[in-house]
């Protein structure tokens, strides 16, 4: 899921007067790619990739390719009529061909 963490481990909770240290985390320089953000108390720290728009595709559906494609079916049907027309006519002259 994209999430880390990490637990500093083996650093002292207090001082030699037993007062509490308060550790925080600072990030040094500028993680490229990604953006920071420092919880309130500074021990929390998230980094969010930055997610960078490309460009934006030009529309290549139907409005523009329906000329194209009513022309296409036009030809194919065409071609098709032609030739059951000239299998038809083919299979007329084989007939007349043959003698009784």
């Amino acid at each position: 899921n994209g999430e880390y963490e990490y637990v500093f481990k083996g650093v002292d909770k207090t001082d030699q007067n037993g007062n509490d240290y308060e550790y925080r985390v600072k990030v040094v320089g500028e993680v490229e790619g990604y953006e920071v953000t420092i919880s309130p108390s500074g021990k929390t720290v998230i980094l969010t990739k930055k997610i960078e728009k490309g460009k934006i595709l030009p529309y290549a559906g139907a409005e523009k390719n329906i000329g194209f494609g009513v022309i296409l079916v036009a030809m194919i049907g065409y071609s098709l009529r032609v030739l059951n027309e000239q299998r038809r006519i083919n299979n007329i002259r084989r007939i007349r061909g043959i003698k009784r």
